[in-house]
Parts: C-alpha cells; sequence; structure tokens
C-alpha cells in the first residue's frame, strides 16, 4: 500500500511515518456488507491435495476463510477512483508475493493494434526481481509484424550475482542494531490500520459468512466475475486454463501442436516450459514449476507428454474443479490474461 503514499520530506523515520499515516487516514474501514470490497472463500480438495476441512484439526464444518481478497480504495486526490486490490490465501497455485501495477489502457493505444495493459511487477518471493510487461513489435520493415507481450526483466540473482539479499528478519535485526526505525511500524499507524480492518474481522467472527469452497490450486468460482466488477481483470492459472478447454478436443489439439515445435509427437520439457512461461508473464518459468506441470498432468516418471497425456490430465483437473468451479467461469477463462495470484493494485 505504500506504493500510493505521498513522498516524504526527507528519508527519516519521523517523515515516512507521517506520510505514511497520511495515507491510512484517507481509506475508509471495510465491512462485511460492502460486498464489492470484500470476498472470502476456502480450499477445498485439489488433484492429489486434500481439503482445508480435511484436517484432523479443523472442527468440522468450519467456515475460517483460507482466501481473501479486499480492495481498499484512497479518497484523495492523486488515487481517488483507483481500486487497490490485495489477496492473500492458502491452497494456491504457487507461493508469491508481489505487488502488481496495471496501467489503464489509452485510446491511442488503439491507433498502435495494442489492447493489452502494460504492467508493472515488483515480485518479493520467490526470485526477488522487478519487471515491466508491455507491447512490442516484432523486428520487421513492413507494420504488419505482429505487437506481442514483451517482458523487460530485472531479476536481483542475475544482475547482482555478488550481492547478498538478506531475509526480511535480517533486515530487521540490522535495523534495529542500527536504531534505525524507518521501515519499523509506528503506533499511530497501527491505529489506523486497525481503523480500517477491526469491524471487518470482528463481523467475520461473530457472523461466520460462507466462505467460497474451490479447488486446491483454483481461484474460487466467482472471484474473477467479482474483480471484473471492480475493474480489475484477473488471469486464470495455467490448472484452470487447462480444465476450462479440456471438452474442446480440437483446441487442446492445436494447443499441442503449437507447442510440439520438433514435431515428434510428444511434448519435451523444454515445450512444456513453454506452456509454463505463457503463464509466468512469458518469463523463465522455474524447473519446479515446469516439474510441478508434469506431475499434475500425470507423467511424473518421464520428462514428455503425448497429447492423450494432456488431454487426459486437462479432463482430471476439470472433474477436480467441477462442482466448486461453474463450467461458465472455467470457459471464461483465456490464456491471453494470465496473471499470478497474489497482491495487486490496478493504477491509472
Amino acid at each position: 500500500m505504500w506504493l500510493a503514499m505521498e513522498p516524504p520530506s526527507s528519508m527519516t523515520a519521523g517523515a515516512i511515518v507521517e506520510k505514511k499515516v497520511e495515507l491510512l487516514k484517507a481509506i475508509s474501514a471495510l465491512k462485511l456488507e460492502d460486498k464489492e470490497s470484500v470476498f472470502l472463500g476456502q480450499f477445498g480438495p485439489g488433484i492429489e491435495q486434500t481439503g482445508y476441512l480435511d484436517d484432523s484439526t479443523v472442527p468440522a464444518g468450519s467456515k475460517c476463510p483460507t482466501f481473501a481478497s479486499l480492495v481498499l480504495r484512497v479518497d484523495n486526490d492523486r488515487w481517488r477512483g483507483v481500486p487497490f486490490l490485495f489477496t492473500a490465501g492458502k491452497g494456491m497455485d504457487e507461493r508469491v508475493c508481489e505487488l502488481r501495477v496495471r496501467y489503464k489502457a489509452k485510446e491511442t493505444n488503439a491507433m498502435m493494434g495494442v489492447e493489452q495493459q502494460n504492467e508493472l511487477v515488483m515480485r518479493v518471493q520467490p526470485e526477488e526481481s522487478v519487471y515491466m510487461i508491455t507491447t512490442a513489435k516484432e523486428p520487421g520493415i513492413t507494420a504488419e509484424q505482429l505487437r506481442k507481450p514483451a517482458v523487460m526483466d530485472m531479476t536481483y540473482s542475475t544482475q547482482f550475482q555478488r550481492a547478498y539479499v538478506g531475509d526480511a528478519y535480517e533486515r530487521m535485526f540490522l535495523n534495529a542494531a542500527r536504531g534505525d526505525q524507518a521501515l519499523f511500524v509506528s503506533s499511530a499507524e497501527l491505529v489506523e490500520a486497525w481503523r480500517i480492518f477491526t469491524p471487518l474481522l470482528h463481523q467475520i467472527d461473530e457472523q461466520k459468512p460462507q466462505p467460497v469452497v474451490h479447488p486446491f490450486g483454483a481461484l474460487p468460482s466467482g472471484f474473477t466475475a467479482w474483480a471484473s466488477s471492480n475493474g480489475i481483470e484477473i488471469r486464470p492459472t495455467w490448472q484452470e486454463y487447462l480444465a476450462g478447454n479440456s471438452k474442446e478436443v480440437e483446441g487442446m489439439r492445436k494447443l499441442f501442436e503449437e507447442l510440439d515445435t520438433d514435431h515428434t509427437g510428444s511434448l519435451s520439457f523444454g515445450e512444456v516450459s513453454e506452456l509454463a512461461r505463457r503463464f509466468f508473464d512469458g518469463r523463465q518459468p522455474s524447473e519446479s514449476r515446469v516439474k510441478a506441470i508434469f506431475r499434475a498432468i500425470g507423467v511424473d516418471a518421464k520428462n514428455e507428454i503425448s497429447f492423450e497425456e494432456l488431454l487426459k490430465g486437462a479432463q482430471g483437473m476439470a472433474r477436480a474443479f467441477q462442482g466448486v468451479v461453474s463450467t461458465d467461469d472455467l470457459m471464461a477463462l483465456d490464456v491471453s490474461d494470465r496473471a499470478d495470484s497474489g497482491l495487486a493494485s490496478v493504477l491509472s
């Protein structure tokens, strides 16, 4: 949220806290009845995973949310009308902590045949990085070249190979030893933060609203439409994409043939990496992410996937999602609209 704070007069703790508190005071308190601002979910069973209620330590019929998405709005001249979406949950596609800034499309973009919005992503974990997703024209001397998403990537591990990136606790201990309070939470900030969230937390505790149950690794049914009503487009995970297209055999075959660049009749590890790249903002996916796709499709023992295995795996995902994620939600998903779930902000 500190992305929205005004510049402090100096980098001292007092000046920074002043601007943080100023920002928090411009945010209204959240309430459960604000349906457009609060969405709660709970993960159920997945393809291989058990659901939250299957845990022996969880009370039967518990309505404890494991997924929460909130929209905060800042009532000041700079940010009025801009939704800030905060999303966190367990049992999701992957462990991610990031800030996503999605810029509004301008009318002039249509002149260049550009529809996709630019995005600035600041990833905290895993693989700390800052990258920009924009649209670029393929090299060529004519105006007919395709315009595709391009990624300008700055990954800490490659850009600063000899640097040591300490974790949050190390930084906290170091700053405490130095007497630097700039990054610590002040009592004034705590008061304002609790003012914003306390009414909602009390209502959840007292009223115990029914969270939307969703399969492990998939977004809750209705979440995409809820976010869209706030002017925020949510993109599917790769499991949702495959599951949503599992009944379209010809569409799956077209995808398979597109990925099978060496025409061997099976997808190699590198070719599946290309599939993962589409759901990784066009960046090179990690080896563990690609292996997760092989495991989910059910071919962990070898590094290649046939068309039949891909189709069978996708249909298995669809069965896992059936009854929890609606058919309309699945079929509305589009690979071109993919973004990792996580912390996001949509900015002007």
